[in-house]
Formats: C-alpha cells, sequence, structure tokens
C-alpha cells in the first residue's frame, strides 16, 4: 500500500513540474538556474522535451498507483528521474553544487523513492 501512495505523489509531483515546463518553459528555467531568465529561454524545444520526459514518468507512477500489478510501469516511470539525478550526482561530485541541498531534495530524493516503488518485489 505505501508504494501505492508514493506513487501516486510521484505521479503528481513529476506530472505538475513537466506540466510547469510545458506550459511556462522561461519560467522554469529561471527558477532552475536561481537567475530571471529575459525574453524566451534557449533550447525551448530540449526544454519541452524534459517536461514531456517528466510527463511520461508521472504516467507510469499513475499507472501503478492504480493498478499495483503492473510493477512495470512505476520501473519504466522511474527510469528517467533516476538517471536525471545520477547525472545531478556526477555534476556534484565533479564540479560541486551550490545548490547542491535543492538538487538532492528536489530531484534525488524522488528518484530513490521512484527507485523503491518500481523495484519488483518478491512474491
Amino acid at each position: 500500500m505505501i508504494r501505492r501512495v508514493v506513487a501516486a505523489l510521484l505521479a503528481l509531483y513529476h506530472g505538475v513540474t513537466g506540466v510547469w515546463i510545458l506550459s511556462d518553459a522561461r519560467g522554469w528555467l529561471s527558477f532552475v538556474i536561481d537567475q530571471n531568465i529575459p525574453g524566451p529561454p534557449p533550447g525551448t524545444h530540449f526544454i519541452h522535451d524534459v517536461g514531456l520526459a517528466f510527463i511520461a514518468s508521472a504516467l507510469g507512477f499513475a499507472v501503478f498507483a492504480l493498478r499495483p500489478q503492473y510493477w512495470t510501469a512505476a520501473a519504466i516511470g522511474a527510469a528517467f528521474p533516476l538517471l536525471h539525478a545520477l547525472m545531478h550526482i556526477q555534476s556534484m561530485a565533479t564540479m560541486g553544487d551550490p545548490r547542491m541541498a535543492f538538487d538532492l531534495a528536489a530531484i534525488v530524493a524522488p528518484a530513490l523513492l521512484g527507485a523503491f516503488v518500481g523495484w519488483p518485489r518478491r512474491a
């Protein structure tokens, strides 16, 4: 039951993030880099790709929350956030990160929760 609740919360978190990215790329990017972006953001197409990845992740977690027998949906939903978090961890380890606490709370922790939800259980 706890995995289904966590999956529902992750679906909401990733879904809201994806919708925010798609609807306000400049506002999202300004928030993420902690600087105001005047005018249209650079790489809008790429930013929208990231938003769609968050939406896909949200859908995987939502399917599992509704139908826990489809644990593979949660595993697929966990893939992007986990790979994204690994990229941030590598960046923190090699270059440092002035927003390390934010990255750990907003990126790494949800990714680890997603891995917990998507990991196959023993029968």
